[in-house]
């Protein structure tokens, strides 16, 4: 008898315990005692009987983590010879599993003896392990290992201009020269000048960089000799002279200049604090003095400027009421509609007309006939003859508005454009009167065509051409007409023509248009040897800084915060590990201050607090946070007893959770899906919907199960449920309330698109993309631009940025993320002409910040 050491009789004890079979590590152990060494070495039988003997076709196995192993072969020998139809059973552990999940596989061995494995998915973090194979009378190892896949972790931003910025510009100077602006994807404007607008004259032989850096904004005064740019903090004019400081914590939301009557230029900027500001100085030249400080507008909650094209009548607008920035209202929209856009024109007769587009679809136009800060309003706005406006432009006198419903074009007066090539739609529009007195509009077309129509006279019956006309550049992305309309310069993103074929000078190196879609991806600190990022997550603070949070294949959390949102602003040096250890799930609240953690067991915040306990037995599926409308916290726990379990704590005491979970209502609990704002929580059995308040939502048709399920409040404050049900299509249903007794409408709606396979709602509740696995469409019924040939889409989100637009986001099957912008929440808005790629390969994790300026992509994860 064989004498055993006492860490012998601990392995064997120690597997004995946990039942079952025999253990690996019983197995590895006890062979050291039971079976020659040249057996084990050679990963040949570890013991055999009756004669038939496994073997694996190779020693060891090995892969990169997340990368499959393939090619594993069991060969079963009877006394030498093949046994065929011998059953097998292979074993892994430690987190080796095979396709599909499991972690056992039982074959019948062919008529050579040998059963060929399934592919292995191997873990994210490096582990070394074994495969065992078994049959009623032999048994085999071979060793398994993971070499670290490397985890970058980067952030992606597209640097696109803000609200009311102009990233390419023409104006017409007063010493009658043309100039063009271009703001770059560096952060540098750009300008360019000839001395004439006949359509072959020579433009500078390069362009000149203007002294600000970061710039975000860029406006051009209506006479050109004033460009004036933000950085989203400071002003300056793009001959270096600084405008005053704004108020201490207001940022630039919009910007814009213009030369008033006097002569004198003033520059107006729409502020983060939802008031207008406005300054001016007496001359243009560049040394100029502004006035000492900016003067703030009546209006608060501004959402929209527009300064006429002489400067003196500035319009603004909270979004339902319309005021100059004189303080003057005009008149009251009608009942429920609201401003989706805004203009401000001087006419030819010296009167000024302000322009809106509504929320109904329709424009309304409203005229007075002096701009005097007191001078009178028409008594109500008169609406235009067409329906389903998406775009509207003004003319540069005012007299002439052109509108599209993104098919048609046709004048504010009521008079129709020619058709437009057969399947182009409409993607931007402007219309200006020429230095001969002509009128001209021009569209930018789905096709990446521009096209320009003139006719003679500004009265509202004269005659357009009978067609447009295609300028000869493609893949026009940006299109700007000149003050006098006699040049429109275009860009593709990356060079600058004239509709009239004459090609600006070459930007320097690297350098494309901002609004053209250039990212930029900023590295954040490396993550510790051997950690992959399971997931990830990223939010803006309440102190305005931004953080995203990893979670490691390590089972810790790790958190990196910096202060701005600017593409190349720095993150903090190093990551910070929570306290928690074995984390397998992590939720950040919409505010990104409260990140609630959990093991399976237990739950705690990031900052190491402790929740209560879940009621016995009970362990966490699902978890989430969010910050109510009453600044409270709340956490949100699905149980495994099918149950949803809601924690609640105050925005003052921050250790302080309320002392027990409360149960919802409803049992059977799969889905659970919190609203941006939290005060609404939506649960579903797979079959009905309900409030976590307890409120049925209305029934979905007959057969319909969910699939996936999403809340969100409005813009307008309401609040919407998303469903995407089992037929492929998905389905939304709004209530006008968050009370939790508050009626939702009778029935569900479903949205156009067919086999919907991925759903994202925006944070604003406005937007929701869905695609089918290949093309993306929002819920609206608008088309995005197709991806790339081939590529299909893995993940999918959408959020509106700080300057208001929408963005989506989609990670491609290539392993390259795609964003795309579109300036308006309004159902046809047009989206950009194409999606953006970052320049990062290789991504397996994408986490759009809640206001979507931060994008965070990993390689990490499986």
């Amino acid at each position: 008898m064989t004498d055993h050491t006492e860490a012998d009789r601990i392995t064997l004890d120690s597997d004995a315990s946990t039942g079952g079979g025999i253990g690996r590590r019983t197995i590895l152990t006890g062979a050291a005692w039971t079976i020659p060494a040249v057996l084990v070495t050679q990963a040949t039988p570890a013991f055999a009987a009756s004669g038939l003997v496994l073997s694996f076709s190779q020693a060891s196995y090995s892969s990169t983590a997340c990368a499959p192993i393939t090619g594993v072969v069991i060969s079963a020998a009877t006394n030498g010879a093949a046994a065929a139809g011998a059953s097998v059973t292979a074993l892994l552990s430690d987190g080796y599993t095979f396709a599909g999940g499991g972690t056992s596989f039982t074959g019948t061995t062919d008529s050579s003896g040998s059963l060929a494995l399934p592919s292995i998915t191997v873990p994210a973090s490096a582990v070394s392990s074994t495969i065992t194979a078994t049959s009623s009378t032999a048994q085999a190892t071979a060793a398994v290992s993971t070499t670290a896949a490397s985890s970058a972790v980067y952030a992606a931003a597209f640097t696109a201009t803000g609200l009311g910025s102009v990233p390419l510009a023409a104006k017409k100077l007063d010493d009658g020269r043309y100039q063009a602006f271009v703001l770059g994807s560096d952060g540098r404007a750009y300008g360019c000048v000839r001395a004439s607008d006949a359509d072959g004259a020579a433009w500078e032989s390069s362009w000149a960089a203007t002294s600000m850096t970061g710039v975000k904004l860029m406006a051009m005064s209506n006479w050109g000799q004033v460009t004036v740019l933000s950085d989203g903090a400071s002003v300056m004019t793009a001959g270096g002279v600084a405008l005053p400081a704004l108020p201490s914590g207001v940022s630039v939301k919009a910007l814009d200049a213009k030369k008033l009557d006097d002569g004198r230029y003033q520059a107006f900027v729409l502020g983060s604090d939802g008031r207008a500001y406005g300054c001016v100085r007496a001359s243009d030249a560049d040394g100029a003095a502004w006035e000492s400080s900016w003067a703030a507008t009546s209006m608060t909650g501004v959402k929209l400027m527009a300064m006429s094209n002489w400067g003196q009548v500035t319009v603004l607008s909270d979004g339902a009421s319309v005021m100059t920035a004189g303080g003057v209202a005009l008149p009251a929209l009608p009942s429920g509609v609201s401003v989706k856009a805004l203009d401000a024109k001087k006419l030819d007769d010296g009167r000024y007309q302000a322009f809106v587009l509504g929320s109904d679809g329709r424009a309304y136009g409203c005229v007075r006939a002096s701009d005097a800060d007191g001078a009178a309003w028409e008594s109500s706005w008169a609406a235009t003859s067409m329906t389903g406006v998406k775009l509207m432009a003004m003319s540069n006198w005012g007299q002439v508005t052109v509108l599209s419903d993104g098919a048609s074009v046709m004048t504010a007066g009521g008079v129709a454009l020619p058709a437009l090539p057969s399947g182009v739609s409409v993607k931007a529009l402007d219309a200006k009167k020429l230095d001969d007195g002509r009128y001209q509009a021009f569209v930018l077309g789905s096709d990446g065509r521009a096209y320009g129509c003139v006719r003679a006279s500004d009265a509202d019956g004269a005659a357009w051409e009978s067609s447009w006309a295609a300028t000869s550049m493609t893949g026009v992305k940006l299109m700007a007409m000149s003050n006098w309309g006699q040049v429109t310069v275009l860009s593709d993103g990356a060079s600058v023509m004239t509709a009239g074929g004459v090609a600006l000078p070459a930007l320097p190196s690297g350098v494309t248009l901002m609004s053209a879609g250039a990212d930029s991806t900023v590295a954040l600190p490396a993550l510790a040897t051997g950690v992959a990022a399971n997931q990830i997550a990223a939010k803006k603070l309440d102190d305005g800084r931004y953080q995203a949070f990893v979670l490691g294949s390590d089972g810790r959390a790790y958190g990196c915060v910096r202060a701005s949102d600017a593409d190349g602003a720095a993150w903090e040096s190093s990551w910070a590990a929570t306290s928690m250890t074995g984390v397998k799930l992590m939720a950040m609240s919409n505010w990104g201050q409260v990140t609630v953690l959990s093991d399976g067991a237990s739950v705690m915040t990031a900052g190491g607090v402790a929740l209560p306990a879940l009621p016995s037995g009970v362990s966490v599926k699902a978890l989430d946070a969010k910050k109510l409308d009453d600044g409270r916290y709340q956490a949100f726990v699905l149980g495994s007893d099918g149950r949803a379990y809601a924690c609640t704590r105050d925005a003052v005491n921050t250790t302080v959770w309320e002392s027990s979970w409360t149960a919802t209502s409803m049992t059977g609990v799969k889905l659970m899906a919190m609203s941006n704002w939290g005060q609404v929580t939506v649960l579903s059995d797979g079959a009905s919907v309900m409030t976590a308040g307890g409120v049925a939502l209305p029934a979905l048709p007959s057969g319909v199960s969910v699939k996936a399920l999403d809340a969100k409040k409005l813009d307008d404050g309401r609040y919407q449920a998303f469903v995407l049900g089992s037929d492929g299509r998905a389905y939304g249903c709004v209530r006008a309330s968050d009370a939790d007794g508050a009626a939702w409408e009778s029935s569900w709606a479903a949205t156009s698109m067919t086999g919907v396979k991925l759903m994202a709602m925006s944070n604003w509740g406005q937007v929701t993309v869905l695609s089918d696995g290949a093309s993306v469409m929002t819920a609206g019924g608008v088309a995005l631009p197709a991806l790339p040939s081939g590529v299909s889409v893995k993940a999918l989100d959408a959020k509106k940025l700080d300057d208001g637009r929408y963005q989506a986001f989609v990670l491609g099957s290539d392993g390259r993320a795609y964003g795309c912008v579109r300036a308006s929440d309004a159902d046809g808005a047009a989206w950009e002409s194409s999606w953006a790629a970052t320049s990062m390969t290789g991504v397996k994790l994408m986490a759009m910040s809640n206001y979507g300026q931060v994008t965070v992509l990993s390689t990490g994860g499986c």
